[in-house]
């Protein structure tokens, strides 16, 4: 479900600039909210946090064929601090 949250948040945020970033950020809260719903496990929330992470750290990095899908940009940098902020946050609340 993170890696879900985190391949929604690269396609999503570039979208209408400030409604697209609030969006990712929304889903990604969602996301990991709701594995702790389904799991009462606070792990499976942090599993899920983890692999959104490598997920959108992945996408910042060049590819194969030089592509890169997070750029070094004002939403970039949004997606990455504040949708790391989030999956923290939604991971350390309580259920």
């Amino acid at each position: 479900m993170g890696a879900l949250a985190g391949v929604t948040a690269v396609l999503i945020y570039q979208t209408l600039p400030p409604i697209g970033i609030l969006i990712a950020l929304a889903s990604t809260y969602a996301a990991i909210w709701w594995v702790g719903r389904e799991t009462d496990k606070r792990i499976y929330k942090a599993i899920a946090a983890i692999t959104w992470f490598v997920v959108i750290y992945r996408a910042g990095t060049f590819g194969t064929g030089d592509e890169i899908l997070v750029l070094a940009n004002n939403l970039g940098t949004s997606l990455f601090f504040l949708g790391t902020i989030t999956a923290l946050i939604s991971t350390l609340r309580r259920i």
